[in-house]
């Protein structure tokens, strides 16, 4: 199963403006895709688990490095 995630805001780590009305598409344990949410409704199926973050923001990629 597949998952989208959406948020207000996300920063991709390039530099660039935060994109707004995000959403980022999770595919066997992979990003399949990340974009503004409008953007990646063709990529969104009817079986794909759809998480809405609301205002929040989206950091895909973001790895914790320093774990115990």
């Amino acid at each position: 199963m597949r998952i989208a995630v959406k948020a207000a805001n996300l920063i991709d780590g390039t530099g660039a403006p935060p994109v707004r009305d995000a959403a980022v598409v999770i595919g066997d344990g992979t990003i399949a895709a990340v974009g503004q949410a409008r953007a990646l409704q063709r990529e969104v199926k009817e079986t794909d688990e759809v998480i809405d973050l609301g205002e929040r923001t989206l950091l895909p990629g973001l790895v914790d490095a320093h774990t115990h």
